[in-house]
């Protein structure tokens, strides 16, 4: 909760770097197994955050490697994370058009969307599971699984939001 209300009341020592560990940080318990091959893990996370919320109008894919990459930047080599979205988009931070649109916001958002379903994912995971020994959290690893390997995921858990007047460029 607190990388998904950051900037809301904030700490004066949190910096934009700790909201992005903290939301990786929720997007890989809810996404990964605790024992993930580290080789498959960025790449599974980004597939998985990019199939199972859709964001019309965004080239999600981009923003969403930049923010993770952003992490391992943060945690491995120190680095602190740097938003270019105003940058690249030649926008004045202080428009109030501009609020709600940067990396990290667009990712915080994607992130929010997965955890307000988080009820839907279990009773989806408890009603396909493959083997009837299967609790809810084995069987959406499961689902998980056969997604990220055969590249599709089930429209039933694709949530599509419709973005008015977003402005992104890579």
């Amino acid at each position: 909760m607190k990388a998904i209300n950051f900037g809301i009341g904030s700490n004066s020592l949190d910096s934009e770097s700790d909201a992005v560990l903290y939301i990786n940080i929720a997007a890989e318990v809810m996404l990964l197994k605790k024992n993930e091959d580290r080789h498959t893990r960025k790449k599974k996370l980004t597939f998985l955050l990019d199939n199972l919320v859709n964001l019309e109008g965004l080239n999600q894919t981009s923003l969403i490697e930049k923010v993770c990459k952003s992490r391992n930047e943060f945690v491995h080599d120190g680095l602190d994370y740097i938003d270019d979205y105003f940058f690249r988009n030649e926008i004045d931070p202080f428009e109030e058009s501009a609020k709600g649109k940067t990396d990290l916001e667009v990712f915080i958002k994607i992130i929010a969307i997965i955890i307000s379903k988080s009820d839907y994912y279990i009773q989806y995971a408890l009603e396909n599971k493959k083997h009837s020994s299967f609790n809810a959290k084995e069987s959406w690893f499961n689902l998980l699984a056969d997604y990220f390997h055969k590249e599709q995921v089930s429209n039933e858990l694709i949530e599509i939001i419709h973005l008015d007047n977003q402005i992104i460029k890579d």
